[in-house]
């Protein structure tokens, strides 16, 4: 069982996950929003800056639609690891990178269907406890 947390804030359901974009060399952690109205995951600028994405390097393009209206993403391979101290499972998908704009400024990254369709997500809002059970992963590793 993995665990999430509620962030303090606003108490949004939360998870970090280890994420790696090979062909640009970056990596690090993220702190993705659970958000299963969101049919893929997406890197938002916070995060972007912070494991700074070089966006020069960006081709893939295309147009994301959501609450906020369109914002210009960039997709391109990634591997996602989630880990519960005892194994870590991994993921290779196609990760959006949202370009920077004043309307996405401070949103958090978002960690959509295309990943959670693979967990047994538990959330209890009143005990502000969230935890997940990993159903299929493309890669287990025991640590």
């Amino acid at each position: 069982m993995i665990l999430g947390r509620f962030e303090p804030v606003f108490g949004r359901p939360t998870v970090d996950g280890y994420v790696t974009i090979r062909s640009l060399n970056v990596s690090g952690v993220v702190p993705f929003l659970i958000d299963t109205g969101a049919d893929t995951s997406l890197l938002m600028p916070i995060d972007s800056a912070r494991l700074k994405i070089p966006f020069d390097k960006l081709t893939n393009e295309r147009r994301a639609y959501g609450l906020g209206g369109v914002a210009k993403v960039f997709y391109i391979p990634a591997v996602l690891m989630v880990s519960d101290k005892k194994t870590a499972y991994g993921y290779r998908f196609a990760l959006d990178i949202a370009e920077p704009s004043d309307d996405l400024e401070g949103m958090p990254s978002l960690l959509g269907r295309d990943i959670l369709k693979f967990w047994h997500i538990t959330l209890n809002f009143p005990e502000r406890k969230f935890h997940f059970e990993i159903q299929m992963c493309d890669e287990e590793f025991s640590l």
